[in-house]
C-alpha cells in the first residue's frame, strides 16, 4: 500500500510539471504592479498532501501562520442529502503540512468540559488554541484538546438559521467575529419583521469574559443586523432564508469581511473595534438577480414557496456561496442562474427528477469566482473547471457544492482544496491538493 501511495504522490508531481511547462508568469504578492493587468485566472496543480486518516472527515479551518489544518468529523446537528451519518469517531485533529496528525482529541460529551455531540464551527482562536461552537457554549481548547474555557453566553441556541459555512473567525488577541442569527424568541413575537428584529452579526471581545464555567455576558462589543436591502424587507416574495453570513478575517488589514448570499456587496469591519468601515462593491458579472417564489402543484398550504425552492427554484437566482482568505487576497464563489422559461417546465418534477435535469445544469448553471485585493477585484470573473462536479458525482445533485473544498491559503502560490475520499477511486487516506492561482 506504501508503495501505491509513493506512486501516486510522484503522478501527482508528474501532471503538476507538465501543467508548468508554459511561460506564464504568477503574480507575486510583493512584487511591483504590472503595466498589463491580468484578464483570467487558472488554476495550476503543484502539489498534494496525503493524510493517513479514513473517516468522514471534514477540514474546518487552516491558519496561514501556522501552517496546521483543523479537521475532524464532529456532528453538525442536521442530517445533509447524502451525507455520510457516523460523525464523532475521530474526534478533532490538528495536521501539518506534510498530513501529520500532530494532534488528536475527544470532546464531545456533555460534562463541563465538554461541547456536546454537534457543533455549528471549529476554528482556530489564535496559533495556540481552538475554538468550538455549539448549543452548550463557545469552547476553547489548546491545540492538544485540554481544557481552557468556557463561554457559556456565546452559543447557538435561540438561532434563527442554520448553516454548514464559515461563521466564525478570530484573531490572536481574543476577539472574534460571530455571524449567527440570534433571537429566535424575539422574532416569533413579530414575525413579519422578522429581518428587522434580528441581529445576525457579532463581535466579541474574548479577555472580557470572566474565567470559569458560568461566565458573565461582558465581552459583546457590537452587534449589526441584515442588510438594508429589498430581498431581507418584510413580506417579501424572494424566498430568502434568514441563514447567518459567510465571515472571513483579513489578518493583514486587520478586518472582518461579512457576505450575505443574494447582496452583491461585502460589508467590511475592523475587528479589534467591531465597528463597520463601509462596503465594497462585489460587481460581479454573471450574477442573476432575485427571482419571486413560484408555486408548484400538490404542495401542502402555506408551504409552496419552500416547495417551489425544493424542486429546483433555488437556482433560478444567483448566491454568493463561499469566501476564503489566500493570504492578503480574498476569494469568492457565486453561482448563476436558471433562466425561468428553462427551470419552469422542470419545477413540477422536482429537482434531479426529470431527466432533462443534468444538461440543463451543465448549460446554465456554473460557479463563478471573484479575486480581491486592497477591496479591488484584480481579475475579470473567472471559472475553475477543474472544481466543476460532473453528472454522478454527489456535488452535482447539491446546488451549493464544488468538487473539493477550498479550505485556506497562504497566497496566490498556495491554495489548499481538500479532495474527500468518496470511491471515484479506492484509496486509504485523504488527499489535500495544493494548488496555484495563475494570473495571465
Amino acid at each position: 500500500m506504501k508503495l501505491i501511495k509513493a506512486f501516486l504522490f510522484f503522478l501527482t508531481l508528474a501532471l503538476t510539471a507538465c501543467g508548468g511547462a508554459d511561460n506564464e508568469q504568477t503574480l507575486q504578492e510583493a512584487g511591483p504592479p504590472s503595466e498589463t493587468l491580468p484578464t483570467t485566472a487558472e488554476l495550476v496543480l503543484k502539489d498534494s498532501i496525503m493524510i493517513d486518516v479514513m473517516g468522514n472527515l471534514s477540514i474546518y479551518d487552516y491558519n496561514a501562520r501556522t501552517g496546521l489544518f483543523l479537521a475532524g468529523d464532529i456532528g453538525a446537528g442536521i442530517i445533509m442529502m447524502g451525507a455520510r451519518q457516523k460523525f464523532n469517531t475521530l474526534g478533532h485533529l490538528v495536521i501539518d503540512q506534510k498530513g501529520q496528525i500532530i494532534q488528536q482529541f475527544k470532546r464531545f460529551d456533555r460534562g463541563p468540559e465538554g461541547f456536546g455531540s454537534n457543533a455549528m464551527d471549529n476554528f482556530f482562536i489564535g496559533d495556540s488554541t481552538i475554538g468550538v461552537l455549539s448549543k452548550l457554549g463557545l469552547f476553547q481548547y489548546g491545540l492538544d484538546g485540554s481544557f481552557i474555557k468556557k463561554y457559556k453566553e456565546i452559543n447557538t441556541l435561540d438561532f434563527i438559521g442554520f448553516s454548514q459555512h464559515k461563521i466564525a473567525a478570530a484573531d490572536d488577541k481574543g476577539n472574534l467575529a460571530l455571524g449567527l442569527a440570534k433571537g429566535l424568541e424575539e422574532a416569533g413575537r413579530a414575525w413579519d419583521s422578522l429581518f428587522q428584529i434580528v441581529k445576525p452579526m457579532r463581535f466579541y471581545d474574548l479577555n472580557a469574559y470572566e474565567t470559569g464555567y458560568e461566565a458573565l455576558e461582558t465581552g459583546e462589543k457590537a452587534k449589526y443586523g441584515f442588510p438594508d436591502d429589498p430581498v431581507y424587507y418584510p413580506e417579501n416574495d424572494y424566498g430568502v432564508r434568514q441563514f447567518p453570513p459567510h465571515v472571513v478575517y483579513n489578518d493583514a488589514r486587520k478586518e472582518v469581511y461579512v457576505m450575505y448570499p443574494k447582496i452583491k456587496v461585502l460589508e467590511v469591519y475592523d475587528m479589534e473595534t467591531g465597528e463597520s468601515k463601509g462596503e465594497i462593491d462585489l460587481a460581479p458579472e454573471h450574477f442573476g438577480d432575485p427571482v419571486k417564489s413560484g408555486s408548484v402543484a400538490g404542495a401542502i398550504g402555506g408551504y409552496e414557496g419552500l416547495a417551489w425552492l425544493n424542486r429546483g427554484g433555488r437556482m433560478a437566482s444567483s448566491d454568493y456561496l463561499h469566501i476564503i482568505q489566500l493570504g492578503e487576497y480574498t476569494l469568492l464563489r457565486y453561482s448563476t442562474a436558471i433562466p425561468m422559461d428553462v427551470l419552469n417546465p422542470l419545477i413540477n418534477a422536482g429537482y434531479r427528477k426529470d431527466d432533462r435535469w443534468p444538461s440543463v445544469r451543465r448549460e446554465h448553471y456554473k460557479f463563478y469566482y471573484q479575486l480581491f485585493k486592497d477591496g479591488k477585484k484584480v481579475v475579470p470573473d473567472f471559472q475553475i473547471p477543474q472544481l466543476e462536479p460532473q453528472k454522478g458525482q454527489m456535488e452535482f445533485n447539491v446546488h451549493s457544492l464544488t468538487r473539493g473544498v477550498i479550505v485556506g491559503g497562504d497566497g496566490l502560490n498556495r491554495l489548499y482544496v481538500y479532495m474527500p475520499n468518496d470511491g471515484d477511486f479506492e484509496r486509504d487516506y485523504e488527499l489535500i491538493y495544493v494548488y496555484e492561482i495563475r494570473l495571465k
